[in-house]
Formats: C-alpha cells, structure tokens, sequence
C-alpha cells in the first residue's frame, strides 16, 4: 500500500479501487468462487426526504458475471 489515491469528484464513471477473490461454503455444502470488485462511483442526484449523499459511494460489485463465468480482474480487463 502507500500509495497516494486521488480521485476526481466530478467524474461520472466509476474508480476502480481494489478486488478480492476466493471461496465460500453454501448453505448444501459446497465450495464455490466468487469475485468481487470495490469501486467508488458519483451519487445519484435522486434525493428521496430520508436520503441524503453527496460526492462519491463506496460499492462492492461482483466481478464474475454468471452469465459469462468469466472472473474480471484488472490483468484480464
């Protein structure tokens, strides 16, 4: 770690700002993978009366798609 991380406030995408992999038992028993990644994305400009967020959030985003199988990472795009 230690590196500085400077993030633009006003960029509408998403920043990417780490990943994790590995495995979890299920509920049957089972070994199965899973991939997430972490980013940081603006907030929505929707402002419910018991909501309220500014700048960017902080989400964790599953990186292996079931559809394609195929597990993301920053080596593989």
């Amino acid at each position: 770690m230690g590196k500085e991380m400077i993030v633009d406030t006003e960029y509408a995408g998403y920043v990417f700002v780490g990943w994790a992999t590995g495995r979890f038992k299920t509920e049957r028993g089972d070994m199965m993978p899973y991939a997430n990644m972490f980013v940081l994305s603006s907030v929505s400009s929707y402002e419910p009366d018991d909501y309220q967020a500014v700048c960017m959030k902080a989400e964790k985003r599953n990186a292996c798609p079931r559809r394609s199988g195929r597990i993301w990472s920053p080596e593989t795009g």
